[in-house]
């Protein structure tokens, strides 16, 4: 029998391993309390297969004694004896590890175990190797973390740009602007003086003819009185004449007179109306003197901080530089490691289509062989699958005549292809498979208990290995839930049997959430925002089953309760601000918000049509399938060199992909369809137009065009992170109004902004 050499300090884990290690592994443990007692019992025992002992115990320097003795007696052994050190290795003799300070027991008896030949893992090892492939992964992360950090430096820089570009343009457009109003005002005061004098000179005319005419009048009058009464009063004519020329002369002198004071006085307010206006032109030019001098220094201060900007732009540009040739290199290593294991899993799969093509070929002979044996069998199964047909087309006619009552679409159940890693009722195999489903079924459920089992899934060297989590008719309370969900990542797992019950019962406890009639905004739109996510992996896996329609039709009826909300903008705010939503959800919802609110305003819009701008926004983006390609496929010219080849295929015919769908799950209009497929303003449904398009349609002219502007107003939320007001950083948004009048300067595309623009500048 083996033997093996225990010298520890701690009694009770010397009493364990010693108990431990004899019944595991069928070995004597001799147990020893110092070095001097254990170089004893080697003296006797010099045949001994393991010593394991502390560095130090009290002041005794065990692992030092012991490996002193080793060596020295080499010769005198027959065979080399391992050491194994709890602590740090303090001898020179070969053989001698340290394993920790404070390693478990099963550590220890696990490594004794690999060292007495027992064990095939060495635990050592693989800690090691787990070391190392954290070290790796926190590098990997370090990088990451790095290029996303130079990435959104120079987004902010070519930002900053645009928008010096327009102040400069704005700053320009108001000198202009001030010049023009400048000499226009100068030119109204000078034909208002030209006015006056000329009105002065008219009055002045007037006033003289007008004395004249009086004048003549009273001469007429005079001489013909003088004619009738010339012989009667001659006497009294000469003296009422002299009498009368004296007065004529006096009021003569009188009018000349006050004509000279009026004059004189309108001359002097003229006179001071014109310094007046002249000293008001001097202040005006000086203090424009002045403002031009400050800009001047402004501008000076701006070039010269614009030309440190420059400087420090060139070197985070040569930094950027540097660190994409690193990136590039490893990207290149990269993809030799996985081009060659790519040819490896080639070669390992078309060695597995052999086999499966042999076995199949077996089957196919045994399966001839029992063919006429079961035609009696072939024939009731027959007979079973038309009784059920019959039943089948009774449910589907009832379902038909209940869906008539729908507005828009009539849903049924398609002909695709069968699940592949999700839920699905008729999944059956002779070996035990696997189908994830989303914890988000199991979230905010309270206290419960499943009649299925759920397992979560660990990777191994050859698979995976499933751990049961949940076991059937165990009572959850709501905590037992939630520490499971936090340590299994996204999904859990459901074996094949189990899966049609499983999906009923999760599928209708989500649907129960909808039927809460209290639900206040942000809780309708965070339960909208997770089914938003289930059908996002429903489209990812073509896994369509009736609890997947009625998943669709309830969040059609619960984004259109959202709609007619009142304070819809302030309440998106707040919602977004405090809930975690998908950026998926978020953009549909403000895009059809939007879209609502400004649709009667157009000529072309048709009550018939309102109730369809739900479902296209709800469907147009489904078949990108996952939240990050949403957001991606907003800037994809910007982000294509970032994309594999899968995706961007994917975003390449996204809006096609979702329409063919609608059309085999939704008995849709035609209409509807289209508007889908035409989302981004391209008749295939394929691809990004580069160009306005004027053959779209308006409504899908309008979605391309509040679309945009959505993307860039969440932009515009992240950058401000300040919800609570009433109006967005207005700097913001009338960057983000010039910058889409720009743009959209075509047909509908122009009265949508318009109409954006003045939905905003109201609320």
């Amino acid at each position: 029998m083996s033997q093996l050499l225990v010298v520890l300090n701690d009694k009770e884990l010397s009493k364990i391993l010693q108990g431990k290690i004899s019944s595991k592994y069928g070995v004597e443990v001799i147990v020893k309390p110092s070095s001097a007692d254990a170089i004893s019992i080697l003296q006797i025992l010099p045949d001994m297969e393991l010593i394991l002992c502390n560095d130090v115990i009290g002041k005794d320097p065990v692992a030092q004694k012991l490996g002193d003795w080793l060596i020295a007696n080499k010769e005198d052994l027959s065979k080399e004896i391992d050491l194994v050190i709890l602590g740090e290795k303090t001898t020179n003799y070969p053989k001698a590890i340290a394993i920790g300070e404070n390693p478990t027991y099963q550590k220890i008896i696990d490594y004794i175990g690999f060292l007495l030949g027992k064990e095939e893992r060495n635990i050592l090892v693989e800690e090691e190797a787990m070391e190392r492939e954290r070290i790796e992964k926190e590098r990997a992360d370090r990088e990451r973390e790095l290029r996303l950090q130079a990435e959104a430096e120079e987004r902010e820089r070519f930002e900053k740009e645009i928008a010096e570009q327009h102040r400069k343009a704005r700053e320009e457009a108001e000198k202009v602007r001030l010049e023009r109003e400048k000499e226009e005002k100068k030119r109204a005061i000078e034909e208002r003086i030209q006015r006056g004098k000329a009105r002065q000179e008219k009055l002045e005319q007037e006033k003289l003819e007008k004395e004249k005419a009086d004048k003549e009048r009273l001469e007429k009058e005079k001489i013909e009185k003088e004619k009738i009464e010339a012989e009667k009063n001659e006497k009294e004519r000469l003296a009422k004449e002299k009498v009368e020329k004296e007065k004529l002369e006096k009021e003569k002198a009188e009018k000349e007179r006050l004509e000279k004071e009026r004059l004189l006085k309108e001359i002097a307010d003229k006179e001071r109306l014109e310094k007046e206006l002249l000293l008001k032109e001097k202040e005006m030019l000086l203090k424009e003197k002045e403002r031009l001098e400050k800009e001047k220094e402004q501008l000076a201060k701006e070039k010269e901080r614009l030309e440190k900007e420059r400087i420090r732009e060139q070197e985070a540009r040569e930094r950027i530089e540097r660190g994409k040739e690193r990136i590039a290199k490893v990207a290149r290593e990269k993809a030799e490691k996985d081009r060659l294991e790519k040819e490896r899993f080639e070669q390992e799969k078309a060695e597995k289509e052999r086999e499966q093509l042999e076995n199949e070929k077996r089957k196919e002979i045994e399966a001839r062989a029992k063919i006429e044996k079961s035609k009696e069998q072939i024939a009731m199964i027959a007979k079973e699958r038309a009784e059920a047909g019959k039943k089948q087309a009774k449910l589907a006619e009832a379902e038909h005549e209940e869906n008539e009552n729908e507005k828009t679409t009539v849903f049924k159940l398609p002909g695709l292809q069968k699940p592949q890693g999700a839920i699905a009722a008729d999944i059956k195999a002779t070996t035990v498979e696997y189908h994830s489903i989303s914890i988000i079924y199991f979230m905010n459920l309270a206290e419960t208990t499943l009649d299925f089992s759920a397992y979560a899934r660990i990777k191994k060297s050859d698979g995976f290995e499933y751990i049961k989590k949940f076991q059937p008719d165990m009572k959850l309370s709501a905590k037992d839930l939630e520490r499971v969900l936090v340590r299994c990542g996204k999904e859990l797992y459901i074996n094949s049997e189990e899966a049609s019950k499983a999906n009923a019962f999760l599928n209708n406890l989500f649907l129960e959430r909808f039927k809460n009639p209290n639900l206040s905004f942000p809780e309708r739109m965070k339960l909208n925002s997770d089914s938003f996510e289930i059908l996002l992996e429903v489209f990812k896996n073509s896994s369509f089953d009736k609890y997947n329609i009625e998943i669709i039709k309830v969040l059609v009826k619960s984004i259109d309760i959202l709609m007619n909300t009142e304070s819809g903008i302030n309440d998106f705010r707040l919602s977004i601000k405090n809930n975690k939503l998908t950026y998926g959800y978020t953009h549909l919802h403000l895009t059809c918000f939007i879209f609502l609110q400004i649709y009667d305003k157009f000529l072309w819009s048709k009550e018939h049509t309102k109730n369809k701008i739900i479902y296209l926004s709800l469907f147009h983006d489904l078949c990108l399938k996952s939240d990050r390609l949403i957001k991606i496929h907003h800037r994809y010219f910007a982000e294509s060199s970032n994309l594999s080849e899968d995706e961007k295929n994917l975003i390449f015919s996204h809006a096609d992909s979702a329409a063919t769908i609608l059309e085999n799950i939704i008995k849709a209009p035609k209409e509807l369809t289209n508007f889908v497929r035409e989302h981004h303003g391209i008749k295939s449904g394929k691809g990004f137009s580069e160009s306005l398009s004027i053959t779209a349609s308006p409504v899908c002219m309008a979605f391309v065009a509040i679309e945009d502007f959505v993307t860039r107003y969440l932009v515009c939320l992240e950058k401000n992170d300040n919800s609570d007001q009433k109006q967005l950083g207005a700097i913001s948004l009338v960057e983000v109004f010039d910058e889409l009048k720009i743009k959209y300067n075509k047909l509908t595309y122009v009265e949508v902004v318009q109409q954006i623009q003045s939905y905003f500048t109201h609320l």
